[in-house]
């Protein structure tokens, strides 16, 4: 599921920490720092802003009435049999009654159930090729979620502060010291979750257009309505 302007690689992310830190500390800690970036996205809370939609044509060549869903996959949202929308009930392991392939109701033929059974579609009947549309947190080659370049600062931040963690437990690393790294892991997490919140300039300009729809309008001699201002974001 690799996509071009997904974010950074934790790969990427290393290498900035590398410019950052010391080589050593890289090597010793390298096998955690996989889980820093991730935990430290856990407590950004903002997950949700790296989920796309997808659109897939899935097969199942087996005489299988299981079809395996994409790897990666966070929400399905539609399947699509033969043209026919089933929508999912959002209740795991219960079929939905939408009917697929041209059925006007259940009654016609034999309508396609189906419930999600951990990574597969789990369907009445065999089906051979259905469609789906699904989100989902792109992955790199190594299998890792991308990162929001604009968690960046925050997430080097976060890396800091574990690796001096360790050290102050064992009485290395004074407790100041130890605080202001924990106030800038913080302060930068703030910022990357002020970021996230802050409306795009598309959400603005609706916004401004809501505005503008309010304001009081005036008719003059040259035939024309008028507002009395107009706001532009």
């Amino acid at each position: 599921m690799n996509c071009a302007n997904c974010g950074l690689t934790i790969s990427e992310i290393k290498n900035q920490l590398l410019l950052q830190t010391k080589g050593d500390d890289i090597e010793k800690w390298g096998e955690h720092i996989y889980a820093w970036v991730i935990n430290a996205e856990k407590e950004i809370g903002t997950f949700n802003g790296l989920q796309k939609v997808y659109n897939e044509k899935l097969e199942n060549d087996s005489p299988s009435t299981k079809t395996k869903l994409p790897d990666g996959i966070y929400q399905l949202q539609d399947v699509d049999f033969c043209g026919n929308f089933a929508y999912y009930t959002g209740a795991s392991n219960h079929f939905n009654t939408k009917c697929g392939c041209g059925c006007a109701n259940t009654n016609d033929c034999s309508c396609i159930k189906w419930f999600v059974n951990g990574c597969y579609i789990q369907t009445s009947r065999k089906v051979d090729v259905m469609y789906v549309s699904y989100l989902a947190v792109p992955l790199d080659e190594e299998g890792y979620p991308y990162v929001k370049e604009t968690h960046l600062k925050a997430i080097i931040s976060y890396i800091k502060y574990m690796m001096l963690q360790a050290r102050f437990d064992e009485g290395k690393v004074p407790q100041g010291v130890y605080q202001t790294r924990y106030r800038e892991w913080i302060m930068r997490r703030n910022e990357a979750r002020a970021v996230d919140e802050a409306p795009s300039d598309a959400e603005l300009q609706t916004l401004a257009n809501i505005y503008n729809s309010k304001l009081p309008v005036h008719y003059n001699r040259s035939g024309l309505y008028t507002r009395d201002y107009v706001i532009v974001m």
